[in-house]
């Protein structure tokens, strides 16, 4: 029997990776989200980690040596570590390495998955960039466009994902149980009989939801635990959830407008306070975005975002 403990999470800063220490306690293998992982890497990854749980290093030795989680060279994915998910990534490391817990990645894709996983990624990157373009430019129809295909090519990537976090969550407990016995011998964990259940905790975004595509096969019990349900106050998650949860772009419409004002708020292009923006009509926040004064830095910041985008074959 298999005990699978899905968190679903904000990964975002060292606050939130607190929220895991219970559940790092309460389980006998941990599998951290890394996305777009191949079947080898995960192993190597894996191998790696035991080398370090059986080291006799002590944590302040391990902190010291800790590093950010491999990022790929390609510059759109490098953006995407923010130092929130860095310092999450680092504590979350801390507090597995404090409790001696063994890794098992649960998204172990063929490299031809994981350059879909990655293109679409890309994806994302180029469509947020032509968000930002079509605002400067005042372009409503142009970036709700691009809105709706960067939406659904976030849902795709996330159902993708999904379908192949559930198909390793199937067949998991002989491979858990493999390394849960290899790790006892070198270290003082408690074995675990083959008659009582492994707790396998998995952590991942909260917008994932691999539970609905993992079948029963009867020697498999899933329990969801939302840490995130806070998560959806900005208007990105807003947007996000409401999409995922089956409403149209036209349903979105004013979350989008607030969203693309405060863009142009953040970047000093408009004015405006939060406030106001958020009390604005649906027609007041399209005239704003369509009216607004553009200088000759906002149109040379539309061109460099469209130069950049060319430069990576967006357009073409």
């Amino acid at each position: 029997m298999l005990k699978i403990k899905i968190l679903k999470t904000t990964h975002k800063g060292e606050d939130e990776a607190r929220k895991l220490l219970p559940f790092i306690s309460d389980c006998h293998v941990f599998g951290p989200e890394v996305g777009g992982m191949t079947e080898q890497q995960s192993i190597e990854n894996e191998e790696q980690w035991l080398r370090v749980l059986n080291s006799g290093i002590s944590r302040s030795q391990f902190k010291r040596g800790m590093k950010p989680f491999p990022l790929s060279d390609d510059p759109d994915i490098k953006a995407m570590a923010t130092q929130e998910k860095i310092s999450y990534f680092l504590k979350l490391t801390d507090y597995l390495y404090r409790a001696k817990m063994p890794k098992w990645h649960c998204e172990r894709l063929t490299p031809d998955e994981a350059e879909i996983v990655f293109q679409q990624r890309k994806l994302s990157a180029h469509l947020q960039r032509e968000q930002e373009r079509m605002l400067l430019l005042g372009d409503v129809d142009g970036y709700l466009k691009a809105a709706s295909l960067y939406l659904k090519n976030i849902k795709d990537s996330l159902d993708f994902r999904d379908k192949a976090i559930a198909r390793c969550l199937e067949t998991a407990e002989a491979h858990l149980r493999n390394l849960v016995n290899t790790f006892i011998k070198t270290s003082q964990k408690t074995a675990v009989s083959e008659h009582k259940p492994l707790v396998y905790a998995v952590q991942i975004g909260g917008s994932h939801a691999p539970e609905n595509y993992v079948r029963d096969n009867g020697s498999l019990e899933v329990q969801i635990v939302d840490l995130a349900k806070n998560e959806g106050t900005s208007e990105d998650n807003i947007i996000i959830g409401g999409y995922l949860h089956g409403k149209t772009i036209e349903d979105l419409r004013k979350e989008l407008l607030v969203k693309g004002l405060l863009y142009l708020r953040k970047n000093r292009v408009i004015s405006l306070s939060h406030d106001a923006i958020r009390q604005m009509s649906q027609t007041g926040l399209e005239g704003c975005i369509r009216e607004f004064s553009r200088s000759a830095e906002v149109i040379n910041l539309a061109k460099k975002i469209e130069q950049y985008n060319r430069s990576q074959g967006f357009y073409s």
